[in-house]
């Protein structure tokens, strides 16, 4: 009698297995952990392997290939997909699966796409809603916590404060963003941080401010070889230079500006002395320089706003 029940046994197993799919078959958990592996430097690579994955989804457990998608949708984020209405009810299902489900990191991501879908999709409060929920989720006591993700959601919910002019609140969030890019060990979050409170402080028309964190930005990502966002970070130095009135200074920066710009491509040349010439016009006309002033303006198609930059993190 017991060799029968034992056969029943094997055999509800093994029927269970098949119905329930195959989410913890060794090979397809490593394949996952690679798609992780690749995330941060090769999002790419990673994507074209987590579409290999769910395209045997009907053989994996639900959970597995919802692990699967939130990886996706993250992948699909750090490449730069704006995201679309189309988009929103695959994010609400993450959100709501992991919220049951999920490892604290694995709730924190997928409140943080909720909110990058919503973010792209100009839904500001709802973003910022998802944000907060993302933070909520992290445990922070945890040996595994993902403070490089932490980090991340703080920098996107600055950007976003930011982007409908709340400074103080730009503020706090950039900060808190830049103490948790601190236990991650990620020097350049906390650069975008930085860069984040900079336009905080010029809404602010804190123009000392302005000057000291993005010239120390510039610097750094200097430090790092990222000249494009060096650029970046030193424009909104000149410009409070240029409001303080201190000419002398305008005129080293902008040198320094388009030092940094000397043998690079030609696209990169054009796009950041676009970005630059009406700032250079301005002060061309407080030097008197009317003629030069008035070239670059009249070449100019583009509006003043001072930074135009968005949130580089993913």
């Amino acid at each position: 009698m017991k060799p029968v029940l034992h056969l029943l046994s094997v055999a509800v197993l093994c029927v269970a297995c098949l119905l329930g799919g195959c989410g913890d078959n060794p090979r397809a958990t490593a394949l996952l952990s690679r798609a992780d592996s690749l995330m941060a430097s090769r999002p790419d690579s990673a994507l074209l392997l987590l579409d290999s994955l769910l395209t045997d989804s009907d053989r994996q457990s639900t959970h597995f290939v919802m692990q699967c998608r939130l990886r996706r949708l993250n992948a699909c984020n750090k490449l730069d997909t704006v995201f679309t209405a189309a988009h929103v009810a695959q994010a609400k299902m993450l959100a709501d699966h992991f919220d049951r489900h999920g490892t604290p990191n694995e709730q924190m991501l997928a409140y943080y796409l909720l909110g990058c879908v919503y973010r792209d999709l100009g839904e500001a409060p709802q973003a910022l809603a998802a944000y907060h929920d993302a933070v909520e989720c992290a445990d922070t006591t945890a040996a595994n916590c993902d403070y490089t993700l932490l980090s991340r959601v703080y920098a996107q919910s600055a950007a976003l404060l930011r982007s409908i002019q709340l400074p103080y609140e730009t503020i706090e969030e950039a900060n808190k963003g830049a103490v948790m890019g601190h236990r991650a060990g990620d020097s350049l979050i906390i650069l975008d941080c930085q860069l984040l409170k900079a336009d905080a402080y010029y809404l602010l028309e804190n123009t000392d401010s302005v000057i000291s964190v993005s010239e120390y930005a510039s610097n750094r990502f200097l430090h790092f070889c990222d000249t494009m966002y060096s650029l970046i970070a030193l424009k909104p130095a000149i410009v409070g230079y240029l409001g303080k009135g201190l000419l002398d200074s305008v005129k080293i920066k902008l040198d320094t500006y388009e030092r940094l710009l000397k043998n690079k491509p030609h696209n990169v040349i054009a796009y950041s002395m676009k970005n630059i010439n009406v700032i250079k016009a301005q002060y061309y006309l407080q030097c008197h320089q009317y003629d030069s002033a008035s070239f670059l303006l009249s070449a100019s198609s583009f509006h003043s706003n001072y930074t135009g930059r968005m949130c580089k993190c993913a």
